[in-house]
Order: C-alpha cells, then sequence, then structure tokens
C-alpha cells in the first residue's frame, strides 16, 4: 500500500492498518508530502522502531475474587501481529518495568538478556492459571501463552503493586515490547458495624461476592444470644458467624428469601464478624439487607410469624382470580401490603426473570414496573391467619405475589414470595364481576376476603381450612422424605 499527495493505491491484501507520523520538527504553518510504504519488518527493525508501543496500546482490568488477597488481572491483545504474540505478566513491588529484561533481572531467576534466547528461556516457564507471588523478590513473572488473563494470589493490603504486561513475538527471538501498565492497591475493607434498630445495606460486590459485618453485645444484654434479620435482594447467600476467626457455629446455607437466624451461646460485651457469602453466580445479587437485636423483637420493626410463607388456597383458584394466605404478625397495629406481578407465558420456567426483588418493594418506582399488576395496602388484625382474593387476572396465567408487613413506625419487612396460577377455564359464576372489585383501582384490584369478610360458622371453618392449607406445605415435604427414605432401604 502507497500513500502519494492524497491518493492512495491498494497492492496488498485489505486489513487494519494503524498510522503514525511525526511532524513535531516541522513549523506549524508549513504542508508536506508523504509517501507511505508497507513492508513486513524483521527482528532487527523491530526492537529499533520507536512507534511499536504507540500502535498497539493495551488497557489492563483487574478483578479481586472473592478468595482473600486474590485478584484476575485481564488485557486486551496487541494490535501488532496479533496471531503471533504470547504475554507475560510482571508484578513488582518497587517501581514499574520498562523492558522484559529489565523485569527478568528483577525476578527470581535473574538471567542475563545477552545471554540467553528469550523466547526459548519463557517456553520452559509453564503457564499457570493461577500465580502466587514471592515476597522474596521485587517482581513476579507470570507467562501466559496466548491467554490475555492471569490470576494472582498472595498480594497484601494497602501495598501498591506494579502491573506491566509485555508481548513477545514468538517467530522472533528477543523481540518483546511492553504492552500495558497499571497499579494494583487492595484496601482492606472494614466490616460494617450493625446497630440495634437499624436496617444495613451490605455490597457483595466489594469483595467480589462477599460482604463483612461486625455486632458487639452490648454488656447490659441478659440473653445468651443474638438474632439476625437477612434479606438477600435477589439470588443465594450463605451466612458464617465468626469470633476470632473462629465459627461459633455451622453456616447457614442457601437463603434465598428473608430469614430470621439466631445466634446463641455468645457473650455481652463481646465482639462478633457476620460474613456473608454470595452462593448463586448466576443471579443478579448485588445487595443484603441485615438487621440485628440482642432481644426476643427488632426494634421499630414489625413482629414476624415463625413461618413466613405465602401460601395460594388452590380449591379457591378460579379463571379470573386466586386466593392467598399467611400468618399474621403478633402486633396489633400492622398494615400488610400485597404485590402482584404477571409472569409472561414464554417466561414461566425460566428461573432468571427480570423480576422486583425483596429490596425493591419499598421502592417508588416499584409500580412502574413492566410487569406490575396491582398493590394494595390495608390493616388485619381481626383474623390471623389473613386471606386476600385477588381479582381481574388473566385465565391460565402465572403470577409472583409479594406481601409486607409494617410496623406503626413505617418500618417494613418482607414475607417468603409465591407463584400463583389461574384455573384454565372459566364457569360462569367465574367472571370478572362489572365493578372490578373491592379495596383497589389500577390495572387489577384486590379484595379481602374469607376470615376478614366471613361471619360465623363460615369464619370458622375457613380459618381452620387455611391453617390446614398453611401446614400442609411442611408436612407434605416430611412425608415425602419418609417415603424416599423407606423405598431406599427396601432396595
Amino acid at each position: 500500500m502507497s500513500l502519494l499527495d492524497g491518493g492512495c493505491s491498494t497492492k496488498d491484501a485489505r486489513g487494519l492498518y494503524q498510522v503514525v507520523v511525526d511532524a513535531t520538527t516541522l513549523p506549524s504553518s508549513s504542508a508536506c508530502t508523504c509517501r507511505l510504504g508497507y513492508n513486513r519488518k524483521g527482528a532487527e527493525e523491530f526492537r529499533s522502531w520507536p512507534f511499536r508501543n504507540l500502535s498497539a496500546p493495551a488497557r489492563i482490568k483487574v478483578q479481586q475474587q472473592r478468595r482473600r488477597y486474590v485478584v484476575m488481572i485481564k488485557w486486551e491483545k496487541s494490535k501488532l501481529d496479533i496471531h503471533v504474540m504470547n504475554y507475560c505478566l510482571a508484578v513488582s513491588t518497587g517501581r514499574r518495568q520498562r523492558t522484559l529484561c529489565q523485569a527478568l533481572g528483577n525476578s527470581i531467576h535473574r538471567p542475563p538478556c545477552d545471554t540467553i534466547a528469550v523466547n526459548d528461556y519463557l517456553h520452559r516457564l509453564a503457564p499457570w492459571e493461577e500465580r502466587k507471588l514471592d515476597g522474596k523478590v521485587e517482581t513476579t513473572i507470570a507467562c501466559t501463552g496466548t491467554r490475555t488473563r492471569q490470576l494472582i494470589r498472595g498480594m497484601k493490603p494497602n501495598v501498591t503493586y506494579y502491573v506491566d504486561v509485555f508481548a513477545i513475538h514468538s517467530q522472533h527471538n528477543n523481540l518483546s515490547f511492553l504492552l500495558g501498565s497499571t497499579q494494583v492497591q487492595l484496601n482492606r475493607t472494614r466490616p460494617t458495624q450493625l446497630l440495634e434498630g437499624k436496617i444495613v445495606v451490605g455490597k457483595l460486590s466489594t469483595l467480589g461476592g462477599i460482604s463483612l459485618f461486625n455486632f458487639k453485645v452490648p454488656k447490659r444484654s441478659t440473653n445468651n444470644f443474638f438474632k439476625l434479620h437477612l434479606t438477600p435482594c435477589g439470588g443465594t447467600v450463605s451466612l458464617e458467624v465468626l469470633k476470632k476467626k473462629r465459627r461459633i457455629m455451622e453456616p447457614v446455607r442457601d437463603v434465598y428469601y428473608p430469614r430470621t437466624i439466631t445466634v446463641r451461646n455468645v457473650r455481652p460485651g463481646e465482639r462478633y464478624l457476620i460474613r456473608v457469602i454470595e452462593t448463586d453466580d448466576t443471579s443478579r445479587l448485588n445487595r443484603i439487607q441485615v438487621a440485628v437485636s440482642s432481644r426476643e423483637d427488632f426494634v421499630d420493626l414489625p413482629r414476624m410469624p415463625h413461618n413466613t410463607t405465602i401460601t395460594e388456597l388452590v380449591p379457591l383458584r378460579k379463571c379470573h382470580s386466586s386466593t392467598i394466605a399467611w400468618f399474621g404478625s403478633p402486633d396489633k397495629d400492622v398494615t400488610y401490603c400485597v404485590y402482584v406481578f404477571k409472569l409472561p407465558k414464554t417466561q414461566y420456567y425460566i428461573s432468571n426473570v427480570k423480576m422486583p426483588t425483596y429490596c425493591e418493594l419499598e421502592s417508588r418506582d416499584v409500580c412502574n414496573h413492566p410487569q406490575f399488576h396491582n398493590k394494595h395496602c390495608f390493616n388485619g388484625n381481626e383474623f390471623n391467619p389473613l386471606s386476600l382474593d385477588i381479582p381481574n387476572l388473566l385465565p391460565e396465567h402465572y403470577y409472583t405475589v409479594f406481601v409486607t408487613a409494617i410496623s406503626a413506625r413505617g418500618r417494613s419487612l418482607p414475607y417468603k414470595s409465591v407463584r400463583i396460577k389461574t384455573a384454565p377455564y372459566c364457569l360462569e359464576s367465574n367472571q370478572i364481576p362489572s365493578d372490578g372489585g373491592l379495596g383497589g383501582t389500577g390495572k387489577g384490584s384486590i379484595k379481602t376476603i374469607g376470615f376478614r369478610k366471613a361471619t360465623g360458622q363460615k369464619r370458622r371453618n375457613t380459618a381452620i381450612g387455611t391453617k390446614n392449607a398453611l401446614a400442609e406445605r411442611g408436612t407434605s415435604k416430611r412425608s415425602r422424605k419418609q417415603r424416599g427414605q423407606t423405598a431406599s432401604q427396601d432396595v
């Protein structure tokens, strides 16, 4: 390819060419005519070419992993002879490494570049997916071959590390150049202090899927326990409680819904570390909500029942409505809010449907969600369990239902969500009422029935039936487990 007076004629194959023009020695007012020619450079011409680094800049990305003091370093491929380039990573504590020979001289190997063939020497250094820093030398070398990522462990907190990536030409011996540089400093994250009566939001992305909290049991506490209320904002987490780096209880695994956990055998005045670990890599979980109490109840938060499950009453299912039931709070002045979201038919069996999380229910934008169907709040203190009829639904559709309990001070805690389904066929008695239902407006309205509307013997019978339905879920799970164990013994 040649360029002369603005005209271009191509003689070689098409491709991506990067042109660097150095015109610093010319006056700004003068013009010049240039001719550009392309030839495949040899090794000597590559070494003496002053613009090779300008033609191949690479961005470096550093990601901190879940494990302690482990980082993943990624970089872009060289734009210069991309098909024949290998890479080596130099991690130093003292200074940047300008050349590969300088980095090798500061490493544990210390080979003199003028007496060895660098390509043959680096070929003997087998690529490792994970490399630990050597604390005895200033620079650690990790060669990755054609791979553009490397896992580094052994970094210390609050220490600055200089990371330099070198590109090595595999077809020309002793030909390498600096591809990119960056700095890494691991800041030791301090655990978030938990206070009674306050919901604390923790970020799991800070330590690559781990969030740390600490809680000091009040010296005046008369109890040998404290309670944690953990609300994952989508996804699944596990919880560990430690004292002086030792676990004081078995880890609580697979927490995917709001759950109260009691930590026993604690002492007043002592401090404990709570570690929350993300266990679902495919989820969009990035936050959690944690509340703590050294008493039986949480300050300013509603008291939740032992069973926080919401159950759909399948015998009352109709084509345009469905009925749910749940156990109410032991507190007197509690308001309940019900949120209904419709699932598209094509996403019934997909687990990663983008639905609101437990932490987003109190947001003002929740009603603007594309799958939002209705929200209805009411004060239900007369009966326990409570039930609610959700009308104006579509036949043979699935809906996700959330319920939150709000205390007199305006603080709320969610129940475990439930997915309900409407009947596929409609009878005349199942049609949508013309008045649109009771107690709500919008895309669909919700009306309270069952325990709140029924009277006399009918109300008592319905209450008994609903309580049995709520208890059947746990009983059926235990019976299935027992049948499975019996079958295995028979075999």
